[in-house]
């Protein structure tokens, strides 16, 4: 009997559009001889449909999916609602397997000041940081552009801390543009996170780790270099041509190692399992710098993690299966 599989995608966060790519791509690829899958396309109203039926509030979307004797969610949603730990939540309430990280590793992955704080304690490079806080900045405004410029040169990195795919990211050279992209940070989020900023270049290494692979995996490193932008944001990521993509990296065998090395550590220290992505910037004098770790990563084909997995011998299509294979 083939293994049903529910695959989600879509949800409210910015990252809707790109979570339909990888949900299609999932979708697409798991092979059919092993797995019977359909689309569970979360809507930007919260509505959830479920293959052809009409869209469902949450409540009757979720006792549809268990209706249908679903063994097994793939999660291909990303940022919040998808890979902070509230859907892996649900489906933990209600006994459902789902690939991917836990509930509380999800949400120490996705809060980048918290997540930090972990790679220090295990020996994890990362770039100094200040924590921005909306009282602070609703008392004080000008206190805390002053705190800023006093605690960081020029460029000053501002982003919102539970946003991936470089959503609410922002690389400043003017001091004068500070206090607007603030204001509006702050309307994203009671806290911002402003980054000493680090220049080098911009490196990955995904892991894979359960039954499916016998052993945590440490992948192929990718060098990624933006084409026309200053740095690996979202038009950068999402764009066709807009970065150039290496795998494996162009890095010597030591620092290769010692790199992939800190990419298992990101994964274990944070309690991830099944797979995750971490990013860095390797500085002139090769240093590896920390910046994220992605829990559900851009799933399509041409994606970071997929290609770093068929440059170690994985297939798109056996990637995918192995993922419900360790949820199972």
């Amino acid at each position: 009997m083939r293994t049903k599989v529910a695959v989600f995608m879509g949800g409210r966060s910015g990252e809707h559009d790109i979570s339909l790519q990888s949900g299609a791509a999932a979708l697409a690829q798991l092979p059919k001889g092993e797995f019977d899958a359909f689309p569970v396309v979360i809507g930007r109203d919260g509505a959830w449909k479920i293959a052809d039926e009409e869209p469902a509030p949450l409540a009757d979307g979720l006792r549809s999916v268990l209706r249908r004797g679903v063994d097994v969610a793939f999660l291909a949603m990303h940022g919040p609602e998808g890979e902070d730990g509230r859907m892996q939540s649900l489906f933990d309430l209600v006994d459902l397997p789902y690939t991917g990280s836990d509930p509380y590793a999800s949400s120490l992955a996705m809060n980048k000041p918290i997540a930090k704080q972990v790679y220090r304690q295990h020996g994890i490079p990362v770039a100094d940081d200040l924590v921005l806080r909306r009282d602070a900045w609703l008392d004080d405004s000008v206190g805390v552009v002053r705190t800023l410029v006093e605690r960081f040169q020029a460029p000053w990195v501002l982003k919102t801390p539970k946003l991936g795919s470089s959503v609410g990211l922002h690389v400043l050279h003017e001091k004068d543009r500070l206090r607007d992209v603030l204001e509006e940070l702050f309307a994203l989020d009671n806290v911002v996170m402003a980054e000493e900023f680090v220049a080098g270049r911009e490196l990955t290494g995904g892991v894979l780790d359960g039954k499916a692979w016998g052993a945590t995996l440490a992948l192929p490193l990718v060098e990624v270099t933006p084409v026309d932008e200053p740095y690996f944001n979202f038009k950068a990521k999402y764009t066709v041509g807009a970065a150039r993509e290496v795998c494996p990296a162009p890095v010597a065998p030591e620092l290769t190692a010692r790199i992939q090395r800190l990419s298992v550590r990101a994964h274990v220290a944070l309690g991830c399992r099944g797979f995750s992505r971490t990013d860095f910037i390797l500085t002139e004098d090769g240093r590896p710098i920390a910046l994220e770790t992605n829990t559900i990563p851009g799933l399509t084909e041409t994606s970071l993690l997929p290609q770093a997995a068929a440059e170690a011998g994985i297939c798109f299509p056996d990637l995918v299966a192995g993922m419900v294979r360790s949820a199972l």
